[in-house]
């Protein structure tokens, strides 16, 4: 028995690099055997924002061949699919055929807002009619967030929460401070909506207003997407010099980088089910390697932060400002903050200890088919 990991996105990608990479590194350390198949890395196909370049032929061939692939599998490999999107179908249809287990993890809003059904069951989003015949096939789900549980739980009775990971092998606080004389406010992700161009406008908003009272404080906004272009034309709107819009950074350079900041913010401005369903990973990595943070108070944030001791939690801007003012006039509870920070994701959030869990959860689903060389 192994478990294959399915994921349309490349291994450098933030969701198949949590959900797939590190979850699979963690059950190989448990004896479980484990593999990543990733439709951008092994057959090719265009992924984050240049997905929406292909067209509906493109994506047909491409689960051709996944298909053929994946047909290859011993009929006792597990398919962990990632999301409910178009790469499902090959692994959905040799489960059809074969009887090869299926276990569907959900760890992002990928449906429309407003789904609406007609005649009580057919649903406008096609993501959502795919949702529905994935986790009925499940052997059982898994999800991040509160929100996403609640939600799928229409779906599926047998899910559970299996939260987001840090490698704390490369994620950790190292005591090394570039520039010491400043004070590094950093975003970092991914701007694939257009609410991601009104979170980070918030958020230069927010420094500009701070910029008036201390001069020794900076921004860097670093990210790649669909509408990065707009941040760079927003950003000609606010010409201070110590604000920069910077090109995404690697993840193997991500820990030197967060080395040199000082705090992490994580704006989440809009009310929706995106971004209630949000599990924000570049929370996590600056938690890991100390650093304080400062996050709206919506989706999962509110469930990992403890405002005041290991972060910031803020309601709307002014708190948001408010927030950042006391971590730039006080080192000493930045400092404070970052450490505990940092033992949360230590106790809660590594590699190992969700592989423990999700090991404890194959086991309940799979006994005995499922395991390694661990007894």
């Amino acid at each position: 028995m192994k478990i294959v990991f399915i994921t349309r996105e490349s291994k450098e990608s933030p969701g198949a690099r949590i959900r797939c990479c590190n979850l699979a590194e963690g059950l190989r350390h448990l004896g479980v055997p484990t593999k990543i198949f990733s439709f951008a890395d092994d057959l090719g196909a265009l992924e984050g924002k240049e997905e929406c370049k292909m067209g509906t032929a493109e994506k047909i061939f491409f689960n051709v061949r996944a298909f053929f692939k994946l047909f290859n599998e011993k009929k006792d490999t597990i398919f962990f699919i990632q999301r409910s999107n178009y790469h499902s179908i090959a692994p959905l249809l040799v489960h059809l055929i074969k009887g090869n287990a299926i276990i569907l993890d959900i760890d992002d809003w990928e449906w429309r807002e407003d789904i609406r059904y007609y005649s009580k069951s057919l649903s406008n989003s096609k993501a959502e009619l795919l949702l529905r015949i994935l986790s009925k096939r499940a052997r059982f789900l898994t999800t991040p967030t509160d929100y996403l549980r609640r939600f799928l739980s229409r779906y599926s009775t047998n899910l559970y929460i299996l939260k987001n990971t840090v490698d704390i092998s490369k994620f950790y606080p190292n005591g090394r401070k570039i520039n010491e004389g400043r004070i590094l406010f950093s975003w970092i992700g991914t701007v694939h909506r257009i609410d991601n161009v009104e979170n980070i406008k918030f958020i230069l908003e927010c420094f500009s207003e701070l910029r008036q009272y201390f001069k020794n404080i900076y921004l860097e906004i670093i990210g790649d997407g669909l509408y990065y272009d707009r941040i760079r034309m927003l950003k000609k709107n606010f010409t201070d010099e110590h604000i920069t819009v910077r090109g995404w950074i690697k993840n193997i350079f991500m820990p030197g980088y967060l080395t040199s900041i000082d705090v992490g913010l994580c704006p989440l401005i809009q009310d929706n089910k995106f971004n209630l369903s949000k599990s924000p990973v570049k929370l996590f990595e600056y938690m890991a390697m100390g650093k304080s943070t400062v996050s709206s108070e919506i989706g999962e944030a509110k469930d990992i932060v403890k405002d005041g001791e290991n972060g910031f939690l803020a309601k709307d801007k002014k708190e948001f400002i408010e927030k950042m003012r006391i971590l730039i006039e006080d080192k000493t509870l930045r400092d404070r903050i970052g450490q505990r920070a940092f033992e949360t994701i230590r106790e809660n959030f590594t590699v190992s200890k969700q592989a423990e869990i999700f090991y404890r959860i194959g086991k309940e689903n799979f006994n005995p088919a499922f395991g390694g060389t661990r007894s």
